[in-house]
């Protein structure tokens, strides 16, 4: 009987570790469709049709109703648990990827044109971010749920880093696997996705739901705590997204590629900006373990540099030098900041802190376009270079005034 319960224990933590795996290659795989349609929209655009502006508000509205949900989802994540919030959104994934690659194929096929297919697709992607609202706010709790406090950082460091090798696959298969069709990657990636939704149903175990039952706190933007690393956050969101959403447009205005040769080379910048993003979260989160102040002063700093070299570029190469720059700089920002914010407050509110903390970087997407491509239209090389003045903003001491390695507490992870 006895040897009966330890092959029980031991069969229930290797599915804890699968499963926490299998978290990891869900959120690369909305990394990858993430990433998968800043490679292959751009260039498909015209010939759909759609103007910049109308591409970026697609993004934005899906921006919108990730940021509305949120902090809801997160809040109904700490009273029911991470799994069923987790699961809804991979299936979400699945379902909208699948259903924009195939509108975007019957676009290219002349079934949709214009401003029917442009507000199709804004509908999907609004559904889009209403799923992934409810995931990555329950991905990140759970994982702060089972992480010591000592360890946040490199906790939201993996989480990070599976996004982050998420991003540099999707913009390379959508290069690579652009000879079977513009489209073809999305729907790998659906499929991807479906099988690692049924796998992540049987493996993904929560034996312990944070508050089963019971209402969690609402926490106040105003919170204390929290309030200027919200803001950073909030900065960090519009600063990153900015250089991939305007990229595109900017490779085929300025080296005059065609759509084909675009979307490769949209493809190999945006892989040079997700794979020097992935090395700094290995080496300087990983390895070299540094808190969470000094990665949201790095961070910042890689925004300056970055931008400013592809603002002076005049060759693709030197673009590639600065999308390399910016992703290590911008793949520090996300783990340093929701890790401070995780061990700022107390274990009863990890969901209403990470749906504020993943509201406040979806706020950037929302204005990002805005200013991307209002300042596109005036300079193209206007939106490079008000990244490189946010970066300079992000690097005052202001933000970092507080604390925020510090914590008064050192609850048990759970399990």
């Amino acid at each position: 009987m006895a040897n009966l319960g330890l092959h029980l224990s031991i069969s229930t933590d290797l599915k804890r570790k699968i499963g926490m795996w299998l978290l990891l290659v869900a959120v690369g795989c909305t990394g990858s469709g993430q990433t998968m349609l800043f490679a292959i929209l751009p260039p498909l655009a015209r010939d759909l049709g759609l103007k910049e502006f109308q591409v970026g508000t697609i993004f934005t509205l899906s921006a919108i109703v990730f940021t509305l949900a949120g902090p809801w989802c997160g809040r109904k994540s700490d009273q029911y648990g991470r799994r069923p919030f987790i699961l809804l959104g991979m299936a979400g994934f699945v379902l909208s990827t699948f259903a924009f690659a195939g509108l975007l194929e019957y676009g290219i096929l002349g079934g949709l044109h214009g401003v029917t297919l442009y507000i199709v697709l804004m509908l999907v992607r609004s559904v889009s971010g209403l799923f992934s609202a409810a995931s990555a706010s329950a991905s990140t709790a759970y994982i702060a749920d089972r992480t010591p406090l000592d360890q946040r950082a490199s906790g939201m460091a993996k989480y990070a880093a599976a996004y982050g090798l998420g991003t540099v696959l999707g913009p390379a298969s959508a290069g690579y696997l652009s000879v079977f069709g513009a489209v073809m990657p999305l729907f790998i990636m659906a499929a991807i996705g479906a099988i690692t939704f049924a796998l992540l149903g049987y493996f993904l175990v929560e034996e312990t739901p944070p508050k089963a039952q019971k209402e969690s706190p609402r926490m106040k933007i105003s919170d204390n705590r929290i309030f200027r690393l919200l803001g950073f956050n909030l900065l960090s969101g519009c600063a990153i997204s900015i250089p991939v959403q305007i990229i595109g447009f900017y490779i085929i205005d300025a080296f005059n590629m065609s759509p084909d040769d675009a979307q490769k080379a949209v493809g190999t910048a945006l892989t040079a900006s997700a794979i020097s993003s992935l090395a700094g979260q290995i080496i300087l989160i990983q390895k070299l373990k540094l808190p969470p102040s000094r990665l949201m002063a790095i961070g910042p700093l890689g925004l300056v540099i970055g931008n400013s070299f592809i603002s002076a570029s005049s060759t693709f190469e030197m673009l590639l030098v600065g999308m390399f720059i910016t992703g290590l700089g911008s793949g520090l920002l996300m783990p340093g900041t929701i890790a401070a914010i995780s061990m700022r407050i107390s274990p009863t509110e990890q969901g209403s802190a990470s749906g504020l903390a993943i509201a406040a970087g979806a706020i950037g997407f929302i204005f990002s376009p805005v200013f991307a491509f209002g300042l596109y239209n005036i300079h193209t090389m206007g939106p490079f270079i008000f990244v490189g003045a946010l970066g300079a903003i992000m690097m005052l001491p202001f933000w970092r005034a507080q604390k925020i390695d510090n914590i008064s507490q050192s609850p048990p992870p759970i399990v």
